[in-house]
């Protein structure tokens, strides 16, 4: 896990992670991250592999294909994994990996719920961005690092 004052990317987390079959054998290696407890096994029976990501969380793959991760009493499946993994990545935000204090948690805290509402609205977000460019545009950097780093996703 990062330091606490790190901010911790979906990017970052998602890419540093690895498997392991779902194998007695492999029993040590789950109980050190979690994935099962000495009480008993939590993982579905259909499970095959775990994907264990190293700064917290895993998930599991399935005889069928899917991906699943059961967060709370919610079990979340999609046969594409990038649903998944933002599921158990938003979930673990703020409980391991962002944990700051101070300005920073108030900052991340209205960021998410943010991010939260602009995922169901969309108009929302439109009037998030639309009224933050006209607030740069009056500053001294003005809207050339947005523009910047537009022109460098299209390359």
């Amino acid at each position: 896990m990062k330091n606490k004052n790190t901010y911790l990317s979906f990017q970052e987390w998602k890419e540093d992670f690895f498997e392991v079959e779902n194998k007695k054998e492999n029993r040590d290696i789950l109980l050190k991250y979690g994935v099962i407890y000495d009480l008993g096994d939590n993982l579905h029976d259909e499970t095959i592999k775990i994907r264990i990501y190293k700064k917290g969380g895993h998930l599991e793959i399935l005889e069928n294909g899917l991906f699943s991760v059961g967060l709370d009493r919610i079990t979340y499946q999609d046969e594409k994994l990038e649903p998944i993994e933002k599921e158990l990545y938003n979930w673990c935000n703020g409980e391991l990996f962002n944990l700051y204090n101070g300005w920073a948690s108030k900052t991340n805290n209205i960021a998410n719920r943010i991010m939260q509402e602009c995922e169901k609205d969309t108009d929302y977000l439109f009037d998030i961005v639309h009224e933050y460019l006209q607030l740069l545009e009056n500053t001294p950097l003005g809207l050339k690092g947005i523009k910047e780093t537009l022109e460098e996703r299209e390359n």
